[in-house]
């Protein structure tokens, strides 16, 4: 024995084990029992008692096995026990080998914490078998589930009972009796949450299982008693002294709380989260790839966790939660737990690349988002069983995100951010199963940046210049060429619904290609097309400069050169028609003034690249036919010229001067005469203008004929003679 043991209790410990083994009390015999082999390991009577106790119980478990090795190997000469023990591992169907050496109890208690050593007493492993339970839950076999929990612990055993009670569709069949209650319960107890997120999908349906507010019934010799209660026991110590020291204990100490089960219920209130209304819970899981495929939770590298916990928990209006290698977020707003997972996932991409094999860390994400006033934690056990199945099938490269919400239709909300595509189909749990939806993650053009390009081809994307709900710009660069360009591509939702209509994506190339036919001096060239990872692209001429409205009136010639800018635009427009185009989309901003005083017309109206709401800055520069829902032709081109000539010669738009506030009041009221305005420009100039804002019987037919009249002007105001004089002929201004 010890030297350091308190012998008094050491002895009162051993009269008890003797005395409850004698009465055949094998629980409580059991429990002093245990309690005196931590004390004395290598004792083999009380290895032996302790055995004969275990026995009693006809307990199988792990350590029970490992109790009873020891106990034989101590005792070699008790050849009865070990035909009672064989007999009883018989009737369970285990084999069974003794052990020539008994190991230290220190070290039995440390091989069944870590399940570091093969038991000796399974025809299969463990795992195999787990497997395998789990296989005929998830099929319904709930009889074949039975007969193999019958030789598992209390955890199999109470899961066969609980996925029978939820999933056999038997209304007959319920969990009422109070054995089986205490089963669920107890198995509960038995389950760490910290340990991995399997550990978690079993604690889920368990706990689903139970009666809602189940309060377990409290165990007579539940808790260990002290050296007092044993004297007590025995006789030793007065009844009157014995009540004294309890009350005494009871109000200084807490109550004693099993550890595991504090774990379990501390778990459970941290995933507490409302259930009214919309919910989106994340499940993220993250392990070493190399340990993936084995279906083993490899942990992680501490500070790779760390940082993954500051980055979950940086969510606002979000609450955190942690199993394992598996990180919870429960919050209402999906847009920010995706761009969270995203940037993970592509943070990580780079971790890998840099990595070595072995380091290389592997990230499975589920998003579950849920409309119902369900149960958390039935909305938390089905996101866990797909997020079980993604770690299964993909890529191992360095992970997925995929997403479901029982109520997407033909167009998701979330594909205005996300390009998202048709994912694998996953079971809920054993009766119902969904197709999922895939969040393409890898980089695309929304996250480039200078800094950080990303490439398509020969091109290196940058940062972005410009947006709106239907495309993107952004400034690119050729790498063959060493030139830079302009890039516009499609956001991801306008590409998929170009995708899934052909005559949409018909239009889209008819135009792309009529426009890059296009050579001229006074248009942007159109360079390529393409499409690359669901991006659908253009590229063009990038003129660095500055619009026409931002020319400086009170600049040397000033007049002559916005002439001579418009007799560009004319003559452009001359060519364009020519080549039975029409621009469409002209506006200040997509006129421009670059190097060397050159003019470039850019951004046509594009099929799929044209927004179908006409916003503020596009019903501004159109004509009233166009916005009306006409297709458009030359004179629409000719009116908005009229429009940006108008602004540039008064600074103002001619519908804030004339009151005109939305496109309902397009066509319905006038503008007034550019004659009327304040502004040092020659008389000419309304002539012009107004004729190309006229209705369309008494505006120009064609732009040779502006180009012409523009050309008068320029050389009226080249000369030194008076301006031109106010014509007589007032042309017929449509109501705009």
């Amino acid at each position: 024995m010890n030297k350091n043991i308190n012998s008094h209790l050491y002895s009162l410990l051993l009269r008890l084990g003797d005395a409850y083994l004698e009465k055949e009390q094998f629980a409580e015999a059991n429990e002093k029992l245990s309690q005196l082999i931590e004390m004395d390991p290598d004792n083999p009577e009380i290895a032996l008692s302790l055995a004969k106790a275990r026995y009693g119980l006809e307990d199988v478990s792990k350590e029970s096995i490992l109790i009873y090795e020891q106990a034989l190997a101590l005792n070699p000469q008790v050849e009865p026990l070990n035909a009672n023990i064989m007999q009883l591992l018989e009737k369970h169907k285990i084999t069974f080998n003794s052990m020539k050496k008994a190991p230290a109890r220190n070290e039995v208690d440390k091989t069944v914490q870590n399940e570091a050593v093969t038991s000796t007493l399974a025809e299969t492993s463990s795992d195999d078998a787990r497997r395998e339970l789990d296989k005929l839950l998830w099929n319904y076999d709930f009889d074949s589930a039975g007969k193999l929990a019958e030789s598992s612990g209390n955890v199999e055993k109470a899961l066969v009972l609980a996925y029978k009670h939820l999933y056999s569709g038997d209304s007959k069949f319920s969990i009422r009796n109070k054995e089986d209650l205490i089963l669920l319960h107890e198995a509960m107890t038995e389950i760490n949450p910290d340990d991995s997120f399997s550990t978690f999908i079993d604690l889920s349906v368990l706990k689903l299982a139970l009666p809602d507010n189940y309060q377990p019934p409290v165990k007579s010799g539940a808790e260990i008693p002290d050296k007092d209660e044993y004297e007590f026991i025995l006789g030793i110590t007065p009844v009157e002294d014995y009540l004294d020291n309890q009350r005494q204990e009871q109000c200084e100490e807490n109550p004693v709380v099993n550890p595991n089960q504090q774990r379990v219920n501390d778990f459970f209130k941290s995933i507490k989260y409302p259930c009214n209304g919309k919910r989106c819970v994340l499940l993220i899981n993250i392990e070493h790839v190399n340990r993936s495929n084995s279906g083993i939770y490899s942990k992680i590298d501490d500070k790779l966790g760390e940082l993954l916990n500051a980055h979950l928990s940086s969510l606002e209006n979000h609450i955190f939660a942690k199993a394992g290698n598996t990180y919870f977020s429960f919050g209402k707003e999906p847009l920010s737990q995706i761009n969270l997972t995203v940037k993970i996932l592509r943070s990580l991409e780079k971790f890998n690349n840099a990595a070595s094999p072995e380091g290389k860390v592997c990230l499975s994400a589920t998003l579950f988002i849920e409309r119902d006033e369900r149960d958390n934690l039935a909305v938390l056990f089905e996101c866990g069983n797909l997020l079980q199945q993604a770690r299964r099938i993909q890529d191992r490269e360095t992970g997925s995100l995929l997403l479901f919400d029982r109520s997407f239709g033909s167009q998701n909300p979330l594909e205005e951010y996300f390009f998202l595509k048709a994912g694998p189909t996953f079971r809920l749990n054993p009766i119902s199963e969904q197709q999922m939806i895939e969040v393409v993650w890898r980089r695309g053009l929304e996250s480039a940046t200078e800094d950080d390009p990303y490439t398509i081809g020969d091109l290196e994307v940058g940062r972005k210049l410009a947006s709106n709900k239907g495309n993107s710009s952004f400034l690119a660069k050729n790498k063959q060429l060493n030139r830079i360009i302009l890039l516009k591509a499609l956001t991801p939702f306008r590409a998929k619904v170009l995708n899934k209509q052909q005559a949409l994506r018909d239009d889209f190339y008819r135009d792309i290609r009529r426009i890059g036919r296009l050579n001229h001096p006074n248009i942007a060239t159109l360079f390529e097309m393409g499409e690359e990872n669901g991006v659908i692209y253009y590229t063009r001429e990038y003129v660095e400069g500055h619009t026409l409205t931002e020319m400086d009136p009170q600049a040397p010639d000033w007049e002559f050169n916005l002439a001579n800018y418009f007799v560009k635009i004319a003559k452009a427009l001359t060519y364009i028609h020519g080549q039975e185009c029409h621009h469409l989309n002209l506006k200040p901003s997509n006129v421009f003034i670059g190097e060397s005083n050159n003019l470039k017309i850019a951004d046509f109206n594009i099929a799929s690249f044209r927004d179908e709401k006409v916003f503020s800055e596009q019903f501004r520069y159109q004509a009233p036919e166009l916005i009306g829902g006409g297709t458009g032709d030359a004179q629409c081109d000719i009116y908005s010229v009229g429009l940006i000539c108008y602004e540039c010669l008064t600074k103002s738009h001619p519908y804030t001067i004339s009151k005109i506030i939305t496109k309902d009041q397009v066509g319905k009221k006038k503008i007034k005469n550019l004659e009327n305005q304040n502004g040092n420009f020659d008389d000419g100039w309304s002539q012009i203008v107004m004729k190309c804002l006229a209705d369309k019987e008494n505006r120009y037919k064609d732009a040779v004929t502006l180009m012409v009249e523009l050309r008068e002007l320029q050389l009226r105001l080249l000369s030194t003679e008076e301006p031109l004089e106010k014509s007589t002929l007032q042309p017929q201004v449509s109501p705009v």
